[in-house]
């Protein structure tokens, strides 16, 4: 029995972390090139490439990118700018792009271009435009602004 408690300690001690590994720093997000601005309108029956670079200070995981509509004029509260809105209204044929992806391993910086292929026959209107990044250990950091479609 007195072997225990030196086994128990043991356990305790191969169970302790090294502070200096520990991810405590979310990923960063940096828009290039043709990256619509807030408020920004984007022509229907175009292809508008979003050029996205991601970085982490360990590891990169994965990024989404999600255009809605805005016809109720919700808010995701991160979002600084206030663009002028349309009247609310009712969707009939909403744009909607979920583009979801994962990031190589070992990437600590990654760049990637969406395309975002606008149909012609979409509602214009008011849109929101995400984008999320998340890091290996689930540190995640948000990009969100309105945009129009016309």
């Amino acid at each position: 029995m007195k072997k225990y408690p030196f086994l128990l300690v043991g356990v305790l001690c191969a169970c302790s972390s090294d502070e200096s590994t520990l991810d405590n720093t979310a990923p960063t997000i940096v828009v290039e090139g043709t990256f619509p601005q807030p408020c920004e309108v984007l022509e229907r029956g175009n292809t508008h490439s979003f050029v996205l670079k991601f970085s982490d200070n360990h590891e990169l995981g994965s990024f989404t990118v999600d255009i809605h509509h805005n016809f109720d004029q919700h808010s995701h509260g991160t979002s600084a700018e206030e663009c002028e809105e349309d009247e609310p209204k009712q969707a009939i044929k909403p744009f909607l792009l979920v583009h979801s992806d994962k990031i190589p391993a070992g990437n600590k910086s990654y760049t990637v271009t969406v395309p975002v292929n606008i149909p012609n026959d979409v509602d214009p209107g008011d849109y929101h435009l995400k984008v999320d990044v998340t890091d290996k250990t689930g540190w995640q950091s948000q990009r969100r602004m309105s945009i129009k479609l016309k």
